[in-house]
């Protein structure tokens, strides 16, 4: 009996070693769902915006088609996530009414290995 009990512990002590000793490079498993953080704009709507991420000031435009609300506005979605992975990153998102900026806020996004994440920022102005 002794023997047995000595095979299940060495086998239970084998079992919860292994899956410990996994690497950062191995596969994640991803959810499917596809992340953006938005910005809610009560009032005047800009008849163009986009994002501009402050490292490298690229700009970033995004269409509203997946996004619910007539008043909401995308400032980063899943689609940058490669970009900014594992790491925390500024970004602006201006909006524009003929031409002129109504709407300059600071967000913080940053990344996993899966999906974008909100940080900081203001989403209801």
């Amino acid at each position: 009996m002794k023997m047995k009990n000595l095979r299940f512990i060495l086998f239970a002590l084998i079992a919860f070693t292994i899956p410990s000793c996994r690497s950062e490079n191995d596969d994640v498993m991803c959810t499917m769902e596809f992340r953006a953080v938005t910005i809610t704009i009560n009032g005047n709507q800009p008849d163009e915006y986009y994002t501009v991420r402050t490292s490298t000031n690229d700009t970033i435009r995004l269409n509203r088609d997946n996004i619910n609300g007539n008043n909401v506005y995308p400032v980063l979605d899943d689609n940058y996530q490669q970009q900014i992975q594992n790491s925390n990153e500024n970004f602006t998102f201006i909006g524009k009414q003929n031409g002129l900026i109504m709407i300059n806020e600071p967000f913080v996004i940053k990344a996993d290995r899966c999906h974008i994440e909100y940080v900081s920022g203001r989403q209801v102005i």
